[in-house]
């Protein structure tokens, strides 16, 4: 036997049994990848423009509402007034309004005495209408040291807010009262102001949607809910429809009772609805809550917008599926719910608004 060729072949055995050994002490693995995540961040555009009196509508962009040209401005007597219609706006993303008033001069008092006025103006006609429905959303003092909520900003150009002056007191239908200004030392005050308007991030800001319409306070006890019709989306948040058509609840945190009014804009005519309180997982009962039924009238509007109900039980329940994050709150057609059971009975989500996965929290006391 040649022996050159038996020490090759032990020396081939062993290399083999090497690489044998080496490939039973190897860890599985694999890899899969994920390719071009693009990040984009989103974006907060605040629109402002005013009436010029015409119906046309113009960007502020920094100008005054008001001016000596206009209105008496270099001659107040106590019981004038003014009004500017405006359109207020974000675009794309939800946001909340914030009202401020930056004083640049300041000669005696004037300022203490001269309120104004945010609301609504549905039909832009330069004109608190009291008897039509229309609500004062703030209305206070031009002080430096006062901020005021708008709720929920609109993501449309179609609607109207009235901003005013009075040198006096707005009373309850917007009439400027000047009967209580009787200081005489207020003659030949003056002062100057800017009134700054404030788009502010609602997502991961606001978790319990807007500070509600009013005085601004760091720990307010009523919050603005917007409502609003969605399309669904598989495996994500579901994606608000920007269409016009919604209703902002201003709701209560905490309390014995869930009290809460509503707003609505653009809603079908005809049609009851029933608000709710959706216990995540079908059919909503995990225990869900029956808050009320609204119906709107020939023109769309709520003949009932108040709702005040003893749920019984904090919102979110710790049986709810979203017990971490807060409470669903939906406004369903009153044909597809039982509201004995608390539960849903149909589905016909593009005719229902949801809670802009914006979940609220109630402590019930």
């Amino acid at each position: 036997m040649n022996l050159r060729k038996i020490l090759f072949s032990v020396f081939s055995i062993g290399v083999v049994g090497l690489v044998a050994f080496a490939a039973t002490s190897a860890y599985f693995s694999d890899t899969e990848e994920s390719l071009e995540n693009t990040f984009t961040a989103g974006k907060l555009d605040l629109i402002f423009q005013a009436d010029e009196g015409d119906g046309n509508f113009t960007d502020v962009n920094g100008a005054p509402l008001f001016d000596g040209a206009t209105f008496p401005l270099n001659d107040l007597k106590p019981g004038d007034s003014g009004e500017r219609t405006v359109k207020i706006w974000v675009d794309d993303n939800l946001a909340c309004g914030k009202v401020s008033v930056d004083l640049l001069e300041d000669d005696g008092n004037l300022n203490e005495y001269v309120e104004f006025a945010v609301w609504k103006d549905p039909d832009c006609d330069n004109l608190f209408d009291y008897d039509s429905g229309e609500i004062m959303l703030v209305k206070g003092t031009l002080t430096e040291d006062k901020a005021y909520s708008l709720g929920n900003l609109p993501r449309v150009d179609d609607e109207c807010y009235g901003i005013a002056y009075c040198f006096g007191i707005f009373d309850e239908q917007g009439v400027c009262d000047g009967s209580l200004i009787i200081d005489n030392e207020l003659q030949e005050d003056s002062f100057q102001a800017d009134l700054v308007i404030e788009a502010l991030q609602q997502r991961n800001q606001y978790p319990n949607g807007c500070p509600a319409a009013g005085d601004w306070t760091d720990v307010p006890d009523r919050f603005v809910l917007r409502l609003e019709n969605e399309n669904e989306v598989e495996d994500g948040p579901w994606e608000v429809i920007v269409d016009g058509k919604y209703v902002d609840m201003t709701y209560n945190v905490s309390g014995d009772t869930f009290k809460y009014m509503l707003d609505e804009h653009d809603l079908p005519a005809s049609t009851s609805y029933d608000l709710i309180y959706y216990a995540d997982g079908w059919p909503g009962n995990h225990p869900g809550a029956y808050l009320g039924t609204h119906v709107t009238d020939a023109s769309g509007n709520l003949t009932d917008h108040d709702g005040d109900v003893n749920i019984g039980f904090d919102l979110p329940d710790p049986a709810d599926a979203n017990s971490a994050i807060g409470a669903k709150i939906w406004l369903v057609l009153s044909s597809d719910y039982d509201d004995g059971n608390k539960k849903m009975t149909l589905w016909n989500p593009g005719q229902y608004l949801f809670e802009g996965n914006v979940y609220i929290h109630y402590d019930y006391n």
